[in-house]
């Protein structure tokens, strides 16, 4: 009897940007301030080689040590002829999509002070990957 091993599926996280109100963009890790302000959290993930990846099962935003946002992958379905996926209530799948392999998970509103916003990658036997980051907020 021959036994192969499934290819791993590690989840992966490439790439994390903030998109303010006016279309800026801004990459967390060479941002050390932001303006007070609602946000939206744009994260490249998936899970295997970057090259060949899939989507990761769920991509939880952490902001401040309370959730802020979750994008659950296991939750797509059609709703009047639309396909809706649950990402803090149902929004458009195509409302959750950036440039591949990046998502939209989350909309934040940043108040002034320091900020720690963590971003938790997850596949669907468990497996998680994350990415931590800590900014002023002006």
């Amino acid at each position: 009897m021959i036994i192969r091993s499934m290819p791993s599926r590690t989840p992966f996280i490439s790439q994390v940007r903030l998109m303010d109100t006016q279309g800026r963009v801004f990459n967390l890790p060479q941002t050390t301030s932001l303006s007070q302000g609602r946000y939206t959290v744009l994260v490249n993930a998936g899970a295997g080689q970057p090259a060949t990846a899939l989507a990761p099962f769920r991509i939880i935003c952490v902001l401040n040590g309370s959730e802020a946002g979750a994008l659950n992958f296991e939750t797509f379905f059609v709703r009047d002829g639309s396909l809706v996926v649950y990402r803090n209530g149902l929004i458009p799948v195509k409302r959750v999509h950036a440039p591949a392999p990046g998502f939209e998970v989350a909309d934040l509103w940043l108040t002034r002070g320091r900020a720690t916003l963590d971003i938790i990658v997850q596949d669907i036997s468990g497996v998680t990957r994350n990415a931590l980051f800590r900014f002023a907020v002006e």
